[in-house]
């Protein structure tokens, strides 16, 4: 299962000395929600659907060590819409997602951007507003005609250019130099926190994109990732997954955790109620778990070990709320009435 190879082993010695014990197939199911992608590396490949809490899947292949660096993280500004994140700058795999860019400018205070680095020959291409940020492509200049320092450079709210003074020949700042514009080389996810596995994505960072620099980037420890290469119970997917605490062996067997309704039907509002389960009866599986096409909740067809029962109960609602959780067989074997 590890890596795919194709053995003979001995089961039985020629003194009868058992080395291998008979077992299931192993299999996983999800506790949260899970990402599967259709590569090895897991930062390779694409997203080819996720995993609902509750969904099942049995490993083709696996786990696999997918061994790692550290990822570089950064937290940025998106020039784009503004949203601020943290975001990889290089990720596990050694692959740079973001190069370091121009340099970036505020507007301190209500300026123009004009059509030309001479100040008494050019004409106004619109007013800039205090806090825009500017995105250098030339410059600083000395415009000596006039005193003043100007740059060439792009409004980040508009992608329109041109030149915009900094600094007056007074000494009046109209322009602060900000940071470090990144340019994003691979798409990349726009995350809550530095920690990759614990924060929520705001949105991703697609090719080519601008972010403004806001805290410089910074290693993130990798511990060596284990990898399965896994098939979906529910609709047959296969695809990649990361073994973690998102992920638990799975057993064909379920205790109630909530007392929850048996129906006669896989949709909900199609079906009638049969009894309710109390919490601790024991559901030995037939069929799924999968989505009920309506309501989208993931619903189980199983026997009640209690007075052997059979129809369609709710694993786990639409919400992400568990009403039946997958148990070993000696549990269900405790609940078997003599």
């Amino acid at each position: 299962m590890s890596d795919g190879k194709s053995v003979w082993v001995t089961v039985k010695g020629n003194q009868g000395t058992p080395f291998l014990q008979e077992t299931g197939k192993p299999c996983y199911c999800a506790t949260q929600t899970v990402e599967m992608r259709d590569g090895f590396p897991s930062e390779e490949g694409s997203d080819i659907g996720t995993l609902m809490p509750g969904e099942v899947v049995e490993v083709i292949e696996g786990p696999k060590k997918e061994s790692v660096s550290n990822a570089l993280r950064a937290r940025g500004k998106a020039s784009k819409d503004g949203a601020v994140g943290w975001f990889t700058v290089q990720n596990k795999q050694g692959q740079t997602c973001a190069e370091p860019g121009r340099s970036c400018y505020v507007c301190k205070a209500v300026g123009a951007l004009t059509d030309n680095m001479q100040v008494k020959q050019c004409q106004v291409v619109r007013k800039l507003e205090r806090g825009e940020t500017l995105i250098v492509l030339e410059g600083p200049v000395e415009d000596e005609s006039a005193g003043v320092t100007r740059i060439h450079a792009r409004a980040t709210k508009d992608g329109r250019e041109g030149w915009v003074t900094t600094k007056g020949n007074a000494g009046s700042l109209y322009a602060e130099e900000s940071g470090r514009q990144y340019t994003i080389t691979k798409a990349v996810s726009l995350e809550s926190d530095f920690d990759h596995d614990v924060s929520t994505t705001i949105r991703t960072l697609e090719e080519q994109e601008s972010i403004e620099l806001l805290d410089a980037p910074r290693e993130e420890q990798s511990e060596p990732l284990l990898r399965l290469h896994c098939r979906k119970v529910s609709d047959g997917k296969v695809g990649w997954l990361t073994l973690n605490d998102k992920l638990k062996s799975w057993f064909p067997n379920y205790k109630c955790i909530k007392e929850v309704a048996l129906y006669d039907n896989l949709e909900e509002g199609k079906a009638q109620s049969l009894r309710m389960l109390s919490v601790g009866e024991i559901l030995e599986l037939i069929e799924g778990p999968k989505p009920d096409p309506a309501t989208q909740s993931l619903r189980m067809k199983g026997r009640a070990l209690k007075d052997s029962a059979i129809g369609w109960v709710t694993v786990c609602s639409k919400d992400g709320e568990h009403l039946l959780d997958s148990v070993p067989s000696k549990l269900r074997q405790l609940h078997v009435s003599p």
